[in-house]
C-alpha cells in the first residue's frame, strides 16, 4: 500500500493506492476509485474491506478521504458538500491517468452508503468513468429531508441558520454525532434499528473504528446536504445536490433517453463482485 496526497483546488486529497500481489509498475492494470461512507475515512469500508479485496482480484484501488474529512484538507471540519463530493472523484482520476501502470480506459468507482451516491452522480458525466458499483448507496440530500430532520426540512433550515448567525457572532460550533458511542449505548437509547444499530456495531467499536473515522456533521453547514436534484435546464447533472442514491433515477429520466442509454453501467449492491467483468472489458 502506498499514501499519497493529491491536489484539489486549496487542499489536498489524502488517498491510499492498494496494489495486486505480484504488483509490476510495468504493466497496465484496471483501477478502482473506492469511496466511503458518511462520515468514514479510507482505513474503514472503502479500503480495509472492498480496497483489500479489489486488490486481490487484480485491480489498483485507490481509497480516499472526502475533502473535508479524514487526513483530507478542507476547512471548516465536518461537511458534507455533496457539489465537492461528487468533484474528489474527478480530482482522484485526473491524479490515476497519471500513473504509468493505470490503464485509463478501465477506470471504476465503488461506493458504499453515501459515496455509493455520490459515485452514481460522478458517473452520469465523467466520462472516464467506465463501471460503477455500490454498496447500499445512500441519497444523503433524501436522507437529511428525512429521518435527519424528523421529517421536518424547513424546520431543520431554520435551526440551521439560527446556529450559523449564533456562530458569526462568536458562538462555539455545533457537532453533531452521527452515531451512539457504543452499541451499548445504542441500546439503552432504543437506537436498535438495524442500519443504525449495525452501522454503530462496526465504527464504534474496535472492529472498524479508525482515528480518521470521526462519523460527526458541522451542523451549521448541513443546508448543503438537503437540497434536490436540479430541474430540467438548470445545470449540469453532477451539480445535483442529492449525490445519486436511491432516488437517482428521478434526475435520470429528466435527461433525455440518447444521453440516459449512453451513461455506465451501474452494477447495484452486488457491484463488487461484478465490476471485475464490466472493468475488465
Amino acid at each position: 500500500m502506498k499514501t499519497v496526497s493529491i491536489n484539489h483546488q486549496y487542499w489536498n486529497i489524502a488517498a491510499d493506492l492498494h496494489f495486486p500481489p505480484d504488483f509490476d509498475e510495468k504493466k497496465k492494470y484496471p483501477a478502482i476509485i473506492s469511496a466511503h461512507p458518511i462520515g468514514s475515512c479510507k482505513e474503514q469500508t472503502s479500503g480495509s474491506v472492498y480496497g483489500t479485496a479489489l486488490a486481490e482480484a487484480g485491480f489498483v484501488v485507490i481509497a480516499f478521504d472526502a475533502s473535508f474529512q479524514g487526513a483530507s484538507g478542507g476547512e471548516p471540519r465536518y461537511i458534507e458538500d455533496p457539489t465537492l463530493r461528487v468533484e474528489d472523484f474527478r480530482v482522484v482520476a485526473d491524479y490515476l491517468v497519471t500513473l504509468d501502470y493505470v490503464d485509463d480506459r478501465r477506470i471504476g468507482v465503488l461506493g458504499i452508503c453515501g459515496g455509493g451516491g455520490y459515485s452514481i452522480n460522478a458517473a452520469m458525466t465523467e466520462r472516464r468513468i467506465r463501471a460503477v458499483g455500490t454498496v447500499t448507496g445512500v441519497n444523503y440530500g433524501r436522507l437529511m429531508r428525512e429521518g435527519f430532520s424528523g421529517y421536518d426540512p424547513i424546520g431543520a433550515l431554520e435551526a440551521m441558520a439560527q446556529q450559523r448567525t449564533d456562530e458569526a457572532r462568536g458562538a462555539a460550533l455545533r457537532v453533531d454525532d452521527l452515531l451512539p458511542p457504543s452499541p451499548e449505548e445504542a441500546k439503552q437509547r432504543g437506537l436498535t434499528e438495524i442500519d443504525l444499530y449495525e452501522a454503530t456495531e462496526y465504527y464504534r467499536t474496535p472492529r472498524g473504528q479508525k482515528p480518521h473515522g470521526a462519523n460527526r456533521s458541522l451542523f451549521s453547514h448541513q443546508r448543503r446536504s438537503r437540497m434536490g436534484c436540479l430541474p430540467p435546464g438548470r445545470g449540469p447533472a453532477d451539480a445535483a445536490a442529492d449525490g445519486g442514491g436511491r432516488r437517482q433515477g428521478r434526475c435520470l429520466r429528466r435527461l433525455p433517453r440518447r444521453l440516459r442509454d449512453r451513461g455506465p453501467r451501474t452494477l447495484g449492491e452486488k457491484g463488487t463482485r461484478r465490476a471485475g467483468r464490466l472493468v475488465a472489458l
